[in-house]
């Protein structure tokens, strides 16, 4: 089964259109599937509990999907969204963005947040960002290899404690896709026993693209930036590609 995640922008300065905003309406119809809400911590002041608040809100109009936050900062988290995806950044310079987040975001919010959503509404997601991401160019980023990416992936996986409930790679938000090859090596560390935890996101933007991915088994896909700049060519995707 496949399940698509439509990411939406938390930043109020960022508009969707109501083509956009209506995509969240295809998950539980066309694909299953989850709303997020959230991005990377502003260079510039900005409340964004407020923002993402306010994001999930407006998304709430046009969906009954579950909206759930996607955040890249704690401020991004709020009891309003019925879910959380946690991203621990493998590659981050901030080693506290990887090393630390599950045990900093379990003890802040974790007791109350399960309480309310459900034990399983909170997921951790093991978080590489390839070097073409807006992340990377940021600066927020080290650069990391082909191999440091999969080898990475396979030891986190094997390893008998990890409470990674996810593994995602993120291919970037700009133009290109990871490479085909580093995405089928990545899904085949889990190819043969969970496949399903497996997700991939970045620089989809069209049937023909996704069709090789689909094609190593990839059943997971995260979307962005296409809802923003393309979202007729997102519906054709979740019509023709995902079905």
């Amino acid at each position: 089964m496949v399940e698509v995640y439509l990411l939406y922008d938390y930043d109020p300065r960022i508009k969707f259109s109501p083509e956009a905003l209506q995509l969240a309406n295809s998950l539980g119809k066309t694909v299953e599937g989850k709303v997020l809400v959230g991005g990377s911590p502003p260079t510039e002041p900005l409340d964004q509990t407020v923002c993402v608040e306010g994001r999930i809100r407006e998304l709430k109009k046009y969906t009954r999907a579950e909206i759930w936050c996607f955040p890249g900062d704690e401020s991004q988290v709020t009891p309003i969204a019925d879910g959380m995806l946690v991203p621990c950044v493998y590659n981050a310079l901030n080693r506290e963005l990887f090393d630390l987040r599950q045990i900093a975001f379990e003890a802040k919010y974790g007791a109350d947040l399960r309480a309310k959503w459900g034990k399983d509404k909170i997921e951790y997601s093991f978080y590489p960002i390839l070097n073409q991401s807006a992340s990377a160019f940021k600066g927020r980023c080290r650069e990391v290899t082909h191999e440091e990416v999969v080898n990475a992936m396979r030891f986190w996986y094997h390893r008998g404690y990890t409470s990674f409930d996810r593994f995602y790679l993120e291919g970037g938000s700009g133009q290109e896709m990871a490479p085909l090859e580093l995405i089928r090596d990545c899904y085949n560390v889990f190819a043969k026993t969970r496949p399903d935890i497996f997700i991939y996101g970045g620089g989809m933007r069209t049937v023909d693209q996704i069709k090789p991915v689909r094609e190593i088994g990839v059943r997971n896909f995260v979307f962005g930036n296409i809802l923003q700049y393309s979202p007729n060519e997102m519906r054709v995707i979740l019509e023709d590609a995902l079905t």
